[in-house]
């Protein structure tokens, strides 16, 4: 783990946006307060070409992904980020996936692309740190 981010606490990437590509100015505002609440430091993005830009330059420890980012959504992001990290020999980075989807098969969807775990929105705020944690703990262990 690079001694910057160990240093400077967890950090977070969203993804997030609404089928516009319009950065959902609440929504985001609301995942950012949360987060940072449970010590992450936020970067948000508006879509999946964003999301993996910052994922190559920045070191994450965690990544929430909207499924319907405009352009390339979070679905194939997912997929783009995990053949970068075998190609890589990187460890897996936790994708979780953050979607207003509730049909049937979402969630089916988000694990059969790579995503490590699923909320929809509305987000249970009560309920993100323990997922959080469960994710942060395994890749840590292999980061160090």
């Amino acid at each position: 783990m690079d001694e910057a981010r160990r240093e400077s606490g967890l950090r977070a990437g969203v993804g997030d946006a609404d089928q516009t590509g319009e950065i959902e100015d609440q929504g985001d505002a609301v995942s950012a307060q949360h987060l940072k609440r449970l010590g992450f430091v936020v970067d948000i993005v508006s879509d999946g070409n964003e999301a993996l830009v910052a994922i190559a330059q920045t070191a994450y420890d965690v990544v929430l992904m909207d499924c319907q980012m405009p352009g390339l959504d979070g679905f194939a992001t997912t997929r783009e980020i995990r053949i970068r990290e075998a190609a890589g020999s990187l460890p897996r980075l936790p994708i979780v996936a953050m979607t207003a989807g509730a049909a049937e098969g979402d969630r089916e969807a988000c694990f059969d692309c790579g995503m490590d775990d699923y909320v929809s929105k509305p987000v249970r705020w009560d309920a993100l740190p323990a997922l959080l944690q469960r994710h942060l703990v395994s890749y840590r262990l292999a980061t160090t």
